[in-house]
């Protein structure tokens, strides 16, 4: 449901952004890049290059959470759906970054630009790691770094080295400057504020920290904490909560509106939290949900009976005895 409503809302942003609706994201962006002096090469390739990108991240969130569904409808899974979370969550937050409406339409097209550029230098970071089997791809990226460098150059941004040549650290246009390196971290604490967390387990789970594998896989001797319900609930959380960030991208950027869609998303919200019974404090509109910071902090609840370790007994501590003993 969340996937189709999301599907039918970038369909609505579309429409919308073509209108350039007064106040929106796209109006002033669309402003500034004709303005521009080489606004044949900004307009016509970098902002093209981007809607492209973009639409590739939709799709891939699209696929992703489609998977996730897949993967909880058919096994009890409980690493998989995190690591899916974490990379949609990533996409997501990209797309927030790149169209925040707090920032200048110059620092819009660098963001946009940032991402095409380290894209293409991607490309010979990636040649290098195959070594000597893929040395014509290494000339070919070495050649299409420069061309897209002198290319930038010539339209007026500046771009400042890396210390490895032929890399870039950053770049600038009109007294405005952006890191090619992508923060998500960073992204996940401004876009999510009440739920940063969610970055957190994706990235334990992905990266194979203690921390999170301790809860999540059982062993011989002890049982997982978490539950694949708890984690089931879990992943449907964090979905609901990247399509409120989608609405809210689409509609700063577009001038659509996201009401509806953030009605119907939080009623997804309460019912996931009704089934893990922690509902207190969630019921409330969309709305003053959507109002709440990161200071905001739920009353005490129940988080549900796989997250408690249930209590030693002298026959569990004689059955981990036995576990230890040594083979006779």
């Amino acid at each position: 449901m969340t996937v189709r409503d999301a599907r039918a809302l970038v369909d609505d942003a579309m429409e919308a952004g073509a209108e350039r609706r007064e106040g929106a994201g796209i109006t002033k962006l669309d402003a500034w890049m004709r303005g521009h002096d080489h606004a044949g090469f900004i307009y016509g390739g970098l902002f093209h290059q981007s809607v492209d990108m973009a639409e590739r991240h939709l799709r891939l969130c699209e696929e992703l959470a489609e998977s996730m569904a897949l993967l909880l409808e058919t096994a009890p899974v409980k690493a998989a759906p995190l690591v899916l979370e974490r990379s949609m969550g990533e996409a997501v937050m990209r797309l927030a970054y790149m169209l925040d409406p707090e920032v200048m339409p110059a620092r819009t097209v660098l963001r946009m630009t940032a991402y095409q550029l380290d894209t293409v230098e991607g490309n010979l970071r990636a040649a290098h790691s195959f070594g000597g089997y893929a040395e014509d791809e290494r000339v070919k990226a070495t050649e299409s770094i420069a061309t897209l460098q002198g290319w930038l150059r010539d339209a007026g941004f500046e771009l400042l080295p890396s210390r490895t040549e032929p890399f870039t650290s950053s770049i600038g246009i009109e007294g405005q400057r952006e890191n090619l390196k992508f923060n998500a971290t960073d992204a996940y604490a401004k876009y999510v504020p009440t739920a940063p967390w969610m970055w957190e387990l994706g990235s334990g789970v992905t990266h194979s920290r203690g921390w999170m594998l301790s809860g999540l896989i059982s062993t011989l001797r002890d049982d997982a904490i978490t539950s694949a319900l708890d984690v089931a609930l879990e992943s449907a959380m964090s979905v609901i909560t990247l399509a409120d960030v989608l609405a809210d991208v689409a509609e700063s950027h577009t001038g659509v509106d996201a009401d509806t869609f953030r009605k119907g998303n939080h009623q997804r919200r309460l019912a996931v939290t009704s089934m893990a019974e922690r509902r207190s404090g969630l019921a409330v509109g969309h709305k003053e949900y959507a109002a709440r910071g990161a200071d905001w902090k739920p009353r005490p609840g129940y988080m549900g009976a796989s997250f408690i370790r249930p209590p030693k007994t002298k026959e569990s501590e004689l059955q981990d005895s036995a576990r230890c003993d040594p083979p006779r």
